[in-house]
């Protein structure tokens, strides 16, 4: 066996490491252990570095849309969760233009389809009961917690 070099007793700091090298060295296990469960979503979250310890992401982003025929572009702030009791992704917009653009701020996994653009954004395509189609994509501008 090796020997130990160094003993870090300070639990925060423990975390804190233990967090850097599984999403530095596994972000497969640390992204599992967020529970996502779909695989353009994992790609979208480790491209723009979203990877946080908690259970949820949140990003402010350009939103553009198209529904119905509508077009156009917002800025809001992103929530994305994981309900782990059915394995759904779910996306949140947080933003008072949402409303009044008349867009759906909701957007669970099991009933949309999400794909990635590598490095660019995220589309999510949908079926509204009052508008028919839309897509809307994201384009993270930053990251918080």
């Amino acid at each position: 066996m090796g020997k130990i070099l160094y003993t870090i007793t300070n639990p925060v700091l423990t975390l804190y490491l233990n967090d850097i090298f599984f999403a530095f060295f596994k972000p497969d296990l640390y992204l599992n252990a967020m529970k996502t469960a779909s695989r353009p979503l994992i790609d979208f979250i480790e491209d723009h570095h979203l990877v946080i310890p908690e259970d949820n992401i949140c990003f402010k982003a350009t939103v553009q849309f198209n529904i119905n025929g509508r077009r156009g572009e917002l800025i809001s702030d992103v929530q994305i969760i994981t309900i782990t009791e059915k394995d759904i992704d779910v996306i949140y917009l947080m933003s008072p233009e949402i409303k009044v653009n008349d867009l759906p701020d909701f957007y669970p996994g099991d009933r949309v389809a999400f794909s990635y653009f590598n490095n660019q954004c995220l589309i999510i395509k949908g079926i509204s009961p009052q508008d028919g189609e839309y897509i809307i994509s994201l384009f993270p501008l930053d990251h918080y917690s």
